[in-house]
């Protein structure tokens, strides 16, 4: 995974204070590193290091590691353990987007950042920042705040335990994935999520329409002007409909989480 982003990069992000969130980066959780979880479910952490590499570090440091990481530390304290926590959440926030990611491209995950539906997320924007990056803020946070909390109680069983000098026992959470996130969901957020693949296929069908009306333009003999003159049309309103969507679902995320 290092060799996601480039060294130069990486060191600026360094000697800028983003050595821990960089190094959270590189090294994903314990689980996926010992290869206890299925080989699939290292996929949303290929697509994750590929997209960083197509330039948007900064973004995902800003709008999600960022926010994660402050929601555990106000509950735990301490910065190192956050990190651990935040890790974490960024494992079972990027199983949580990984089948709706899925879902827009036939069943599934893009392997190419150049692939339409990765555009799609990439590129398209809300409120100023990646579609992409909104979708996982909203899966994180919440994540990031339950195990800090879980985080803490174990903490504190630990205390009582070595009070009492009584053993403890902790449950192993190799089996975290988007089943178990689908129980802990409540029904409000099951509709959002629902919502929102909704709402990302229909852009993305739109711009399957435009592909599909340019080989029929081009069957028709149009040339090669007319064709650019109808596509333009097809193209601006996709856009319309792409910023109507990321208007949407702005509206909702902000409604849901703040």
């Amino acid at each position: 995974m290092r060799a996601a982003l480039s060294s130069d990069r990486g060191s600026r992000l360094i000697q800028q204070g983003a050595r821990g969130e960089l190094d959270m980066l590189y090294h994903p959780p314990a689980e996926l590193a010992r290869g206890q979880k299925r080989a699939t479910d290292q996929v949303p952490w290929e697509l994750l290091t590929r997209w960083l590499a197509t330039g948007y570090e900064e973004s995902f440091r800003v709008h999600v590691l960022r926010p994660a990481h402050a929601a555990a530390r106000a509950v735990l304290g301490d910065r190192r353990e956050a990190w651990d926590v935040t890790v974490a959440a960024l494992d079972r926030a990027l199983l949580s987007v990984a089948p709706l990611v899925a879902s827009l491209s036939g069943g599934q995950l893009p392997r190419d950042p150049d692939d339409h539906v990765w555009r799609l997320l990439s590129r398209a924007e809300v409120g100023g920042e990646p579609l992409f990056c909104a979708v996982l803020r909203a899966r994180i946070v919440p994540a990031a705040r339950r195990l800090a909390r879980e985080a803490r109680q174990n903490r504190a069983q630990v205390t009582r335990a070595a009070s009492n000098g009584s053993p403890v026992a902790f449950e192993s959470d190799d089996g975290a994935d988007e089943t178990v996130l689908e129980q802990h969901a409540g029904p409000e957020e099951l509709a959002e999520r629902h919502e929102l693949v909704d709402c990302v296929r229909a852009a993305v069908e739109s711009l399957h329409g435009n592909v599909r009306r340019a080989q029929e333009l081009c069957l028709q003999g149009l040339s090669q002007r007319q064709i650019a003159r109808e596509l333009h049309l097809s193209r601006s309103a996709v856009r319309t409909r792409l910023e109507l969507a990321s208007q949407q679902l702005a509206t909702r995320l902000h409604d849901a989480y703040g």
